[in-house]
């Protein structure tokens, strides 16, 4: 009885030739992102990074970790990587934009040999590949899915925008317990031989040590963004993907997944709303308003994956009708999809489905069902689907290949010079897009050229013109953003500011009232209100407006200042004391401040705290004569001698 031989396997990629196709990798990443190096900072950036006093010391560092309200949100490994930065660099914005790319970069290679982990090319390690040289094999369709990942326009607003570190370090992370799972589950195995039809990878035993691996890693995408909630039930869909049948016993160990994920969820969902600022009118949206959002989001990054044209910071905000037939089309057309691939799994395979069904879990916690704070101005974003974008790439690129594949070898240089030519076209399109993000002005302006309704934009640079010294075009600019969207609070804030500049404060007073009508717990605009209160000495009515801002955004030092320098005029010194305590706490840095205590405490009688308040403020900021004269009376009163007892007759 003869013995079966076994097909030949193709030979593998030799390590020159996967350095290669990685080196290949890496330099087109680089090249397409080069203008970063000349980009500034822009929105957002100077609260995570440019005014993000907690990046000072180590008494940050620990605020980062330890007080959720201390940063924009609880994000803390995206902040420690910050403070280091901060420690190598200072705020040389070039230092930030070159991590951004390298995590990027990262993240693009891991992918690949992840994908190549998972044969996404649907054939077996051993099956033979009539392959005409090894060297093809590196730049597979795994690595093809990689690259052009990596050079696709809509990854630009989550690498060259400084603030989106969440997304770049977030999804590094989540890569890596990607990568993990799989090696626990043993996905990248074929399936032993087995005489049950429904033989399965979990069958074979696992590796605790890649769970470990894999729920550490988990755990940092989540403290990094909490979009990767999704990935206990991203893996359920690979496991689907990869196996004739999902067992329990292949479920039970996402469980620490699903709840870590969800309760991590929920707190950023909650500081979202209450902290952040993501509630009020703009976001009083019934359930179908918000399904009819999130079915139009789904086929916009569609679109905006097989056709990235036209992209743009900040997206026109389409009409919402709960009315119209025509708009409920879009949330029926993609559970529609998912039904007919899901019916089709037997005939075409389990890909397409998993590949869309990761699109749509990944992208979920932004597509409305829950309030962020961006929404106030847009239903979609770019930077929302960096992850889920994977899927549809994925995808895209197999129904191409498969389509080639069926024409036979001949259609092997085509399929090379389609691919290349889609890498080309993709790295110019990269190269173009992040130069919109080099300073504010070029970013707001590239948002007016395609959403003329961009009410943001006209407010930003109403802003940069106010400080530029053009106060008649920053009015005319705040007005427009006003009349864009009557419900843009910040735009009336914004006009007060410049109103208040001109010493129309009563003008300033009536446009910060209608700002916080439309969103009470609008701490800026609080704040501003109760410090233009307490320069036409209304003390009192000042401290009501302050303490409502403390209460709606506690993290902001210079509200606490202004509370405890209006309590100090009431001559309240002790409650003014504590003020100017916490906004240091927040700012431990800021001179002004240290001064103010010292006062509040000379007021109060303790004059050995002040003294060394003024004394810290004096090496905060050595050339203040003020304050200097300050210490020096308050010596003279600490030791000045107690007045004689007048005698009695």
């Amino acid at each position: 009885m003869s013995r079966r031989a076994k097909p030949s396997a193709s030979p593998p990629a030799s390590s020159a030739w996967l350095f290669l196709a990685g080196a290949i990798l890496v330099l087109l990443t680089a090249l397409a992102y080069r203008p970063v190096a000349d980009n500034g900072f822009i929105w957002d950036d100077d609260d995570y990074i440019t005014r993000n006093a907690n990046l000072h010391d180590l008494s940050g560092l620990a605020r980062i970790w330890l007080h959720p309200g201390a940063a924009p949100q609880y994000y803390p490994l995206v902040h420690t990587t910050f403070w280091i930065e901060h420690q190598l660099w200072g705020l040389d914005p070039r230092g930030y934009h070159a991590v951004n790319v390298a995590l990027h970069i990262a993240s693009a290679l891991l992918l690949w040999r992840l994908l190549e982990r998972l044969r996404i090319d649907g054939r077996a390690k051993s099956s033979p590949k009539p392959a005409p040289a090894a060297a093809w094999q590196a730049f597979s369709l795994a690595w093809l899915v990689a690259a052009l990942f990596a050079l696709h326009p809509v990854c630009v607003e989550s690498v060259a925008w400084a603030t989106e570190r969440k997304n770049v370090l977030m999804l590094l992370c989540y890569l890596l317990a990607a990568t993990a799972y799989v090696r626990f589950e043993r996905l990248d195995e074929e399936p032993a031989p087995s005489t049950a039809a429904d033989a399965s990878a979990g069958d074979r035993p696992r590796n605790g040590r890649w769970y470990g691996i894999a729920l550490v890693c988990f755990i940092a995408a989540m403290l990094a963004k909490t979009v990767a909630c999704s990935f206990g039930v991203a893996m359920a869909v690979i496991i689907f993907s990869k196996t004739s049948r999902i067992r329990p016993a292949q479920l039970w160990p996402l469980a620490p997944f699903l709840v870590i994920g969800a309760g991590l969820g929920l707190f950023t969902a909650w500081l979202e709303r209450h902290h952040v600022g993501a509630e009020g009118l703009s976001w009083n949206l019934s359930f179908a308003e918000r399904t009819l959002i999130a079915g139009q989001a789904l086929w916009f990054y569609l679109r905006q994956i097989l056709w990235p044209t036209n992209l743009c910071f900040i997206y026109e905000r389409w009409d919402i009708d709960v009315r119209s037939p025509t708009q409920w089309l879009y949330p029926i057309g993609a559970a529609a999809l998912v039904t007919m691939l899901w019916m089709l799994r037997r005939r075409i395979g389990r890909g397409p489905v998993a590949a869309v069904a990761f699109f749509g879990l990944t992208v979920f916690p932004a597509l409305g069902f829950v309030n962020i704070y961006p929404m106030r101005f847009t239903w979609a974003a770019d930077h929302y689907q960096y992850v889920a974008c994977i899927g549809l790439i994925a995808l895209t690129t197999g129904v191409v290949s498969s389509a080639l594949s069926r024409l036979g070898r001949a259609a092997a240089p085509v399929g090379r010079v389609l691919a290349a030519a889609a890498l080309l076209a993709l790295a110019g399109l990269t190269h173009e897009q992040t130069k919109i993000y080099r300073d504010l002005k070029t970013l707001w302006t590239s948002v007016l050229d395609r959403n003329p309704r961009a009410s943001i934009a006209y407010s930003n640079l109403g802003m940069l013109a106010m400080n530029q010294g053009d106060d008649k075009e920053a009015e005319r600019l705040f007005r427009t953003a006003a009349e864009a969207d009557p419900l843009h609070h910040e735009a009336r804030n914004n006009l007060a500011l410049l109103l208040s500049k001109r010493g129309e404060n009563q003008g300033a007073i009536t446009s910060l009232r209608e700002a916080i009508a439309i969103q009470p717990r609008y701490a800026i605009g609080l704040n501003n209100l109760g410090r233009i209160l307490a320069m036409q000495g209304k003390l009192v009515e000042s401290a009501t407006y302050l303490r409502r801002a403390v209460e709606a955004d506690p993290r902001k030092a210079d509200v606490w200042n202004n509370l405890g320098a209006t309590l100090a005029r009431m001559g309240k010194p002790a409650d003014a004391a504590a003020c100017f305590e916490q906004s240091l706490v927040l700012d431990p840095r800021d001179a002004q401040t240290m001064a103010n205590l010292g006062r509040s405490l000379r007021a109060a009688g303790q004059f050995d705290r002040a003294i060394d308040c003024f004394q810290r403020a004096l090496q905060l900021q050595r050339d203040d004569g003020t304050v200097r004269r300050e210490l020096a009376a308050t010596l003279m009163l600490r030791d000045a001698p107690a007045p004689s007892p007048t005698p009695q007759p």
